[in-house]
């Protein structure tokens, strides 16, 4: 919710700073994506901490980026979106079938 949120700000943003001249422009889209980057930063720190009051811990004996995959991992986890491949749990299709009986 809040993501789809960020985005939606994001888009009326860069609409807003799409008006004027060439070089009005360009100085409002380097705003922009400052303050885009620093706004999904603050959010992120804000979901880590939520996740962290919630009793995850990312290891605190691993490295940062593999910590950072681990939380990474567990934000897809909760969002629902499927961390491992879905060839692995698909039927093969008729024309697969198909080929392997040659």
């Amino acid at each position: 919710k809040e993501i789809s949120q960020l985005q939606d700000k994001e888009i009326a943003m860069k609409k807003t700073a799409a008006r004027g001249s060439k070089a009005e422009q360009k100085a409002k889209k380097k705003q922009v994506d400052e303050e885009i980057s620093r706004l999904s930063a603050k959010l992120k720190e804000g979901h880590a901490g939520e996740l962290a009051s919630l009793g995850y811990s990312g290891g605190s004996n691993n490295d940062n980026g593999k910590e950072k995959g681990n939380l990474d991992t567990l934000v897809k986890a909760i969002a629902g979106v499927s961390v491992s491949s879905q060839t692995d749990h698909s039927k093969p299709s008729k024309s697969v079938k198909r080929r392997e009986k040659r």
